[in-house]
């Protein structure tokens, strides 16, 4: 037991510091506060309640953000796609998939239930947040990570399955124990993914997501290798070919998006938009003021939707301009070329769409919540549905190469 106590406990420098800091902050707190409190003989309860009510909700913070680091670490520290070491290390053992993992177990074990107790001790002297949040954000951000490592391993129906979990857990916020409940069975969907998955370890055909590795992959676009030719089809290296031959050499790997998940991810935000909704009308009814203005949350609906297709479309236009500049399209008298301009014609459709969509589901069922996320929902997939595979864009699209550096080679992997 104390073995695996003691395998559990966070090892990186960066969880610990971070911890030390917060309790040391908090402590610095307290002691302050008591130390006015006897200094200028004052009574908590009557004379000081302000103050304390800080030092209850500075340990609070800490109860919450000591659950938050430690679920982060369950999966981070244990899991090897979450190290690229240790994936690495993997790779070169007789160890396979199935078996126990050597530094641990990546699911939740009786153990746990140690260190997380330490947070809702926490709690319940803070006095000021129910135990059930502490819990709920811990079985949450751990469910969270697994949606992450289940994308990256591509267990796709697990992913969006617990994703869509966790939208009502967020549902769920002013309630505390229906946000436990649903945030342990995102932990399970996920879990049970996650075990299924482990056993095609060690993931030859994966890389780990670490961000010391991205750091290393990114900087790699800059250096030229030994043997330029014998990663000419792999795509970072190809940044030594110089412009515009970098861009334009054989490649035989392409990331492409499938439409289920250019569909499903939209539809999954659009359930994070209604619980969102959801729990702020929930909120303003309980505190009896008034409800949220639709026309308002309708604009910063569409305009939200704006953004993000600009973000989608920027692969598309980062190194590809227009055939003809916007003065000359007027000299020539062909001010609008579809054949590139359905970039922005897409993206001016969603925000369209989202804007018509909302104010007939509105009129409609009378839900605010309901209408802004299935506007949303149906919005933000017009883009990607609209426009081609990058692949076929990139081959047949009507555009001008931009040069853009070397920044542009790594746009162009995504």
């Amino acid at each position: 037991m104390i073995r695996t106590l003691s395998a559990l406990f966070p090892r990186t420098i960066f969880f610990n510091v971070t911890i030390a800091l917060l309790i040391v902050s908090a402590l610095g707190i307290d002691g302050f506060a008591r130390i006015l409190a006897w200094r200028f003989e004052l009574n908590p309860r009557e004379d000081a309640i302000e103050l304390s009510q800080l030092t209850n909700l500075s340990w609070a913070f800490v109860a919450c953000a000591l659950a938050l680091f430690y679920a982060v670490h369950r999966v981070w520290s244990f899991h090897p796609l979450w190290r690229s070491d240790y994936l690495a290390w993997l790779r070169t053992t007789p160890w396979r998939g199935g078996l126990w993992l050597p530094l641990g177990p990546v699911h939740l074990v009786w153990q746990d239930a140690v260190w997380v107790a330490i947070p809702i001790i926490i709690a319940l002297y803070a006095g000021v947040l129910n135990v059930l949040y502490v819990a709920g954000l811990f079985f949450a951000t751990h469910a969270a990570m697994h949606v992450v490592t289940a994308y990256h391993s591509k267990s796709w129906l697990v992913a969006f399955t617990t994703a869509a979990i966790l939208s009502a857990t967020l549902g769920c916020l002013l309630h505390p124990l229906p946000l436990v409940i649903s945030a342990f069975l995102a932990y399970l969907v996920a879990i049970y993914g996650i075990r299924k998955a482990l056993k095609k370890l060690p993931y030859d055909e994966f890389p780990a997501i670490n961000t010391i590795i991205l750091t290393a992959q990114f900087k790699n676009e800059r250096t030229a290798t030994p043997d330029p030719s014998a990663q000419l089809f792999e795509g970072p290296s190809m940044a030594i070919l110089g412009w515009p031959l970098g861009l334009l050499a054989p490649r035989k790997v392409w990331k492409v998006a499938s439409i289920g998940k250019k569909i499903a991810i939209p539809a999954i935000f659009g359930l994070y938009v209604f619980a969102l909704l959801f729990v702020i009308d929930e909120y303003r009814t309980m505190a009896e003021e008034p409800n949220l203005d639709f026309n308002y949350t309708r604009a910063i609906a569409v305009a939200s939707v704006v953004i993000l297709a600009l973000a989608m479309a920027t692969p598309y236009i980062s190194f590809c301009a227009a055939p003809i500049s916007l003065l000359g399209r007027f000299r020539i008298g062909r001010p609008i070329i579809l054949s590139y301009d359905r970039l922005w014609i897409s993206v001016l459709l969603s925000g369209v769409a989202t804007w018509v969509l909302a104010g007939i589901i509105y009129s409609v069922t009378g839900s605010l919540s309901l209408a802004i996320a299935m506007a949303v929902a149906v919005g933000l997939p017009i883009p990607p549905v609209m426009l081609p595979f990058f692949e076929t864009w990139f081959l047949t699209g009507n555009y001008r190469l931009r040069k853009r550096g070397s920044a542009s080679f790594k746009q162009f992997k995504a």
